[in-house]
């Protein structure tokens, strides 16, 4: 809120400034041209009587025009722009050259000319407007070309008039700001707490999804929560970053999510496939990928659950990828899921102890498995299995994988 009142009070007291100065500058024109009303009249005059009397009477008004009024300078020049009075203070040539960008020609028009510069902490405006015959208001007579110096006690007072309308601009923003504050805190709490329900809900969501793939699968929803907090606590030693280990939290819940579309002829087939059903079986990888890929915010899941059976050596499926073609984050869940696999109790078999099942990992060491993230999981492995092995508390193994949750969908 800060920021943006300073940067809304830059913006647009930047742009009441600009305008304010082009106000001050239509003003002090508006003063120059009542000072100059009187040498105009004279030249009305002697346009149209150019007898020694009127001539004697506009140099005159030309002198006190300069020497009694606030110019420095002041000419008069004819409708052909040939000069016909002149009358300036002494040591002014500094402020003509600065004033000398434009030839004055240049500046006689059929409307008011200005240009302006500061010498010596003084303002001098340089003004060139035409002189309209009074009797015919269409036809230019002549030309007023003077150089009018600014009063200082204006000069203070249209300093504080633009200083004073910036003020003013920073004060309404700051009145602004504060009023709307507490709308836009309730705003974005509200926002916030919008977001966190939504994040929940999809939590909430892989969560029963995962389950129900389980529960056709093994009766049990602690497989997934086991094989997602090592495949977490992998990720974090191969050190990824917090939206690639939400994407492999994800995929993780759904890995298997495909089976959904797998019968229960070969899914609970309490003995070993044969060739066609091993086709079937390998196919929940396709329906898994048909299931979540167009919900946007399963789209980082695809990873996992399209290449979580690739091995490294290529005799993977369904693509047959080798090496690091295969998603990090399907390399990384494919050893979590087969170390869970292998320390679990199945139907068709008892849990390997750790050393048995951390043989057979270092054994698809390059083949099966990336052997930088076998090396890494090596590391991690001991204290894991001690704290999950054989956990089929699902509140416990809940409350383990919440902090994750936690901490990366914060």
């Amino acid at each position: 809120m800060v920021l943006g009142w300073i940067v809304l009070s830059l913006v647009i007291g930047g742009i009441v400034g600009y305008l304010e100065i082009e106000r001050i500058d239509s003003y002090v024109v508006d003063l120059a041209q009542s000072d100059s009303a009187r040498l105009t009249d004279a030249y009305h005059n002697y346009y149209h009587d150019p007898s020694p009397k009127n001539e004697v009477a506009l140099e005159e008004t030309a002198g006190i025009s300069v020497h009694s009024g606030h110019f420095v300078l002041a000419e008069v020049y004819d409708h052909d722009k040939e000069k016909v009075v002149e009358n300036a203070l002494d040591k002014i040539e500094p402020i003509v050259n600065l004033l000398e960008e434009k030839q004055h020609t240049f500046m006689m028009t059929d409307k008011t000319n200005y240009m302006k510069v500061f010498y010596n902490r003084a303002m001098f405006l340089k003004i060139v407007s035409p002189i309209y015959d009074y009797e015919n208001t269409t036809e230019i007579a002549g030309y007023f070309e003077g150089i009018y110096h600014v009063p200082q006690e204006q000069l203070r007072g249209i300093g504080l008039w633009l200083v004073w309308s910036i003020v003013q601009v920073f004060i309404a923003i700051l009145l602004a700001t504060v009023i709307l504050y507490p709308a836009i805190i309730s705003l974005n709490k509200n926002l916030i707490q919008r977001t966190i329900d939504l994040s929940t809900a999809n939590l909430g969501m892989l969560q029963v999804l995962g389950g129900a793939v389980a529960k056709r699968d093994s009766d049990t929803s602690s497989h997934n929560f086991r094989v997602t907090i090592y495949a977490i606590r992998l990720a974090e030693k191969a050190g990824l970053g917090s939206g690639e280990i939400q994407a492999l939290i994800k995929g993780a819940f759904l890995h298997d999510v495909g089976k959904i579309g797998i019968s229960d002829t070969i899914l609970l087939k309490p003995g070993k496939l044969d060739a066609d059903e091993v086709q079937v079986m390998q196919q929940h990888v396709r329906h898994g990928v048909d299931i979540i890929e167009h919900y946007a915010w399963l789209g980082d899941a695809v990873d996992v659950v399209r290449y979580h059976h690739e091995k490294v050596d290529g005799s993977g499926y369904l693509g047959g990828l080798k090496g690091e073609e295969i998603p990090l984050n399907a390399r990384i869940f494919a050893i979590a899921d087969v170390f869970d696999a292998l320390t679990s109790k199945r139907p068709y078999k008892e849990p390997f102890p750790f050393e048995v099942s951390m043989s057979i990992i270092e054994e698809g060491k390059g083949a099966h498995y990336d052997p930088d993230l076998v090396e890494a999981f090596c590391t991690i492995a001991r204290p894991l299995y001690d704290l999950l092995s054989g956990n089929e508390d699902e509140n416990a193994l809940r409350d383990l994988l919440e902090e994750s949750l936690r901490w990366y969908f914060k």
